[in-house]
């Protein structure tokens, strides 16, 4: 292939398979003959699907490119006026501040969550406990900062851990195989802490403050609204957790044991990182761990918008940790940014779907129901929509239409407080049951850590199948 035509096909959509290329082209020309036959809100349904599918195939391109081609489109053919899409955007600002300044202040908090896990390695041999502390840990942490920033830190150091373990296991390949299961098995663990987590606090996920804004709920009244709901799922997750590796139940892929010789000489090896990294970085970790603190109460006691709360941390933490190189800050930036101009476009079709009325009709069928009927559809219908696409995405789509319903006087406030808890509780535990679901997942999937310990797509649905069974029962119940 010549330099030439190596270059055009990069264009579109870079190093994505060709079948993929010829799928979202196909969906561009598609909604022209569409939109002119049969009109905007026909148009706006194909839109929308194409959209989601977008938000599918993720894995195999991100949907920032695709999805906004399919914005742009929306526009060019007057199926939403920029003003619509500005009013959408501006409303969710708070939610863009969060990305763009709280999540980069988050990465310089590192060196403290990567003390933090290298202690975890170093206090136990048990399976079972680091099974359950991975979980906790990741629970706690994602409640507070930024689930990706967390799953980035355990990556870290399992891929250190790794390391280690093909150190020590040279002569005995079944050993460093065994350890590569037990790896696959608390980075799991790990990730679905960070949805048991995410689902409680309003900064835990995305869409949380997104649900948040549309009820009225500052940050206290989010987890007291959500506390029915998330502290039932956290302890069924601590006790399913327990059970499956206290029994060490391999139908799921969990189960694997640390083999002695790499569990004494890994333990040996954290202590002696943890104590050197201690040494080394004393007076970093302190710092940032009073300032973690100082970032707790300020969220709990709501000192100011979450968006200039971002911002202070992120001009206090690196200035008082000497981490002011400027490629360091660059780096920063470079995880939450491409989100965060992907959740500009997540509004833009948001704004589409509002202007030609899509959801309309399910959103009566919906609110149709007797009341506790309207929790359990709208609880299906973000949930199952949420395992399949962006989190944000559904929970956006969903919350409008309950938002519309109080304004049109449909439903009271009560009512609308209880379908954001469920819109919120869909979008956070369906999700697990996918990768594609919770951005952490996915993340985790296409990190070169997965490739190097063997954990798979179709792995990851295997583990995360039984959680999310589990929690979504419990979510009924407490429904």
């Amino acid at each position: 292939m010549s330099s030439t035509n190596k270059s055009f096909t990069t264009l579109f959509m870079g190093g994505a398979p060709y079948w993929y290329k010829i799928l979202m082209a196909g969906f561009l020309l598609l909604n022209v003959p569409v939109y002119f036959l049969c009109g905007p809100f026909a148009a706006g349904w194909i839109l929308l699907v194409e959209f989601l599918l977008v938000l599918v195939f993720s894995v195999h391109c991100y949907p920032l490119f695709p999805g906004g081609l399919l914005a742009l489109e929306a526009f060019v053919l007057k199926m939403v006026t920029i003003e619509h899409a500005m009013k959408e955007i501006q409303v969710n600002l708070d939610i863009i501040m969060l990305l763009i300044f709280l999540v980069p202040s988050i990465y310089f908090m590192k060196p403290l969550l990567r003390f933090i896990f290298m202690r975890i390695f170093a206090v136990t041999r048990s399976k079972v406990l680091l099974s359950l502390i991975f979980l906790v840990v990741g629970a706690f942490l994602s409640a507070w900062l930024d689930a990706l920033t967390v799953i980035t830190v355990m990556i870290a150091v399992c891929y250190a851990a790794e390391d280690l373990s093909v150190q020590v296991s040279g002569d005995f390949p079944e050993d460093n195989e065994e350890f590569k299961g037990v790896l696959r098995n608390l980075l799991m663990h790990g990730a679905v802490g960070t949805a048991l987590g995410g689902v409680a606090t309003l900064i835990g996920e995305p869409q949380n403050l997104l649900i948040g804004h549309y009820a009225g709920w500052k940050f206290a009244d989010f987890y007291y609204n959500m506390a029915h709901y998330s502290i039932p799922i956290q302890v069924t997750g601590i006790l399913f957790c327990l059970g499956l590796e206290y029994f060490r139940v391999r139908l799921f892929g969990f189960g694997y044991q640390i083999p002695e010789r790499i569990g004494k000489y890994l333990q040996d090896h954290s202590l002696i990182s943890a104590g050197k990294s201690w040494e080394e970085e004393r007076t970093r970790i302190i710092i940032i761990g009073g300032l973690f603190i100082c970032l707790i109460f300020a969220l709990a006691f709501q000192v100011a918008p979450i968006g200039l709360i971002g911002l202070g941390m992120l001009v206090c933490v690196p200035i008082l940790t000497g981490q002011t190189n400027e490629h360091e800050i660059g780096k920063a930036f470079a995880e939450p940014l491409p989100f965060t101009a992907l959740l500009v476009v997540f509004f833009v079709v948001v704004a589409m779907i509002d202007a030609q009325g899509l959801f309309s009709p399910v959103a009566r069928m919906a609110l149709g129901f007797p009341e506790k009927g309207q929790a359990y559809a709208f609880f299906f219908a973000s949930g199952i929509l949420s395992a399949v696409s962006d989190n944000v995405f559904v929970a956006a789509i969903y919350i409008h239409q309950a938002a519309d319903a109080l304004a049109k006087g449909i439903i009271d406030k009560a009512q609308f407080d209880q379908l954001a808890r469920v819109i919120n509780l869909g979008t956070n535990i369906f999700s697990i049951f996918t990768p594609n679901g919770q951005a952490a997942f996915l993340y985790l999937l296409t990190s070169s850590m997965s490739r190097r310990i063997g954990l798979s797509y179709t792995g990851m649905l295997g583990m995360a199948f039984p959680y999310a069974v589990i929690l979504v029962l419990v979510s009924l119940v407490m429904i």
